[in-house]
């Protein structure tokens, strides 16, 4: 799924996401943060205040929004907001 660096909810939360710039990282080269309000975004992801955070796969900004990221992040597909 495309997404933008954040995304809104339907449930009034945020989906920030934060792609690594490093060439090593492999399979987990996005992480994805359930967060309360956008906010000025830092340099590292470790500065974010997120409810709930994981790492998965991404390929020019088509994250892997598998059903076990999903669960992991407590949202659904559907509640990500696409302009």
């Amino acid at each position: 799924m495309m997404l933008k660096q954040i995304n809104k909810l339907t449930t009034g939360l945020y989906l920030s996401a934060h792609w690594a710039n490093n060439k090593g990282r492999g399979r987990n080269n996005c992480t994805l943060s359930i967060i309360a309000q956008p906010t000025d975004r830092g340099a590292y992801v470790r500065d974010t205040i997120a409810i709930t955070q994981t790492r998965t796969s991404s390929w020019n900004g088509n994250v892997n929004l598998s059903k076990r990221i999903c669960t992991k992040l407590g949202i659904e597909k559907t509640q990500i907001i696409v302009d």
